[in-house]
């Protein structure tokens, strides 16, 4: 499959709805915090793919791991860094935890491959860079973990290089999108 990702570590009693500054999209920036006051922790990925970022949500499940939640964006590479930064505020604002475990018939990566016209999830990656955006929230705003992945094939998905991870304290959509960019570059 390589689509799913495994646990990260999670607080007790998190749920609910985490919405980033998406002004670029017209969209108003808040917070929602889950049952008992808690923020909680988001998920996306970055792709670079033939020239495209394919930027997706991903959502946990009650299960503990990260699947692919909803339909891709498609951004092309020459957009500006404020831009991309503004899709990928917004698949992280789409991200959830408890969500149903999928059930063993559905395929995570249907949305995605149903986005390219694709036959499998290898054909997909074939040629494609990745990168992880994991937003935790802090004492002075939200932490986010950006870690560049390597791609080891159909078999072992992209796999994350943690020696290059960076993190840092999310500013705005265009700091958000300057960061992926270079991360997607020591993607291999």
């Amino acid at each position: 499959m390589g689509i799913c990702f495994s646990k990260h570590a999670q607080a007790p009693g998190t749920s609910g709805l985490l919405v980033g500054s998406l002004a670029a999209l017209g969209i108003e920036g808040r917070k929602v915090y889950g049952s008992g006051g808690v923020m909680m922790r988001k998920l996306a990925n970055v792709d670079l793919r033939q020239d495209e970022y394919i930027v997706s949500a991903y959502s946990k499940t009650s299960a503990g791991f990260w699947v692919l939640d909803g339909t891709p964006t498609r951004v092309p590479q020459e957009s500006l860094a404020d831009e991309l930064g503004a899709v990928i505020s917004h698949a992280l604002s789409q991200s959830r935890e408890g969500i149903d475990v999928p059930g063993r018939d559905v395929k995570p990566a249907q949305p995605l491959l149903n986005l390219f016209g694709l036959p499998s999830y290898a054909a997909y990656a074939r040629g494609t860079r990745s990168v992880g955006v994991y937003v935790e929230p802090s004492g002075e705003g939200e932490s986010v973990e950006i870690t560049p992945k390597r791609n080891e094939g159909s078999r072992r998905g992209f796999t994350p290089i943690e020696d290059a991870m960076r993190t840092f304290t999310y500013d705005s959509p265009l700091q958000l999108g300057i960061e992926v960019i270079k991360a997607l570059d020591k993607a291999i």
